[in-house]
């Protein structure tokens, strides 16, 4: 009686197993990229990046494999140049005149010399050392209270994004915002909307 107990909970342990499995096989690990419907860095916890850019699409100039080529050469000379597989293509669709491209950076340092904006994503000690002077007014995400520059960079183990990019721009971090700069709105616990050429901070833990 013993042992059928023992087997029986093994067949139970297995299907369990494979039945685990099989969901994970089927979850797509690029969905919530493509799933954006808005100009959106995805920040992971080791800190590489995932950027989904919508943009309008100039049919009579390109098509989905013109962009497709255009941006693997882009991809290539700037991969060529470091080098190493620092830039790849996620995914690119076309929808009428509306192009979505999906595109992962093995770091920040990388986001930046590929699209020429500034990135910094690190530590707040980490980008105090690089010569960010956080330079804002800063605001407790909670409530969305002025907060004292000295409380926001307290703890210098919390990350930061900087960025000032050339569009207005989502970002979700691998954790809870607490503070962020001015211009700076809030969307989510762990995802704030940034504006187009102002320096924004999002402090996060």
């Amino acid at each position: 009686m013993r042992r059928t107990n023992v087997l029986l909970r093994l067949c139970v342990i297995l299907v369990l197993c494979v039945a685990a499995v099989g969901c994970g096989c089927n979850k797509d690990p690029n969905e919530k990229y493509r799933a954006a419907d808005k100009n959106t860095l995805f920040v992971a916890p080791d800190l590489t990046a995932v950027c989904t850019v919508i943009d309008s699409l100039d049919k009579e100039y390109y098509d989905a494999e013109e962009l497709r080529a255009f941006i693997d050469s882009e991809i290539q000379k700037y991969n060529y140049s470091i080098p190493a597989e620092a830039v790849s293509l996620v995914d690119l669709s076309v929808d009428g005149t509306t192009a979505k491209v999906i595109l992962k950076y093995m770091s920040a340092e990388h986001y930046t010399g590929f699209n020429q904006e500034t990135l910094f994503v690190g530590t707040i000690k980490e980008a105090m050392e690089a010569g960010y002077d956080f330079a804002t007014t800063f605001y407790k995400y909670e409530n969305l209270s002025e907060a004292a520059l000295a409380d926001a960079v307290y703890n210098v183990a919390n990350y930061v994004v900087i960025m000032e990019p050339t569009t207005d721009m989502a970002i979700n971090v691998p954790g809870t915002i607490k503070f962020i700069g001015a211009d700076v709105e809030e969307i989510d616990k762990a995802t704030a909307q940034v504006k187009a050429n102002c320096r924004s901070y999002i402090i996060y833990e």
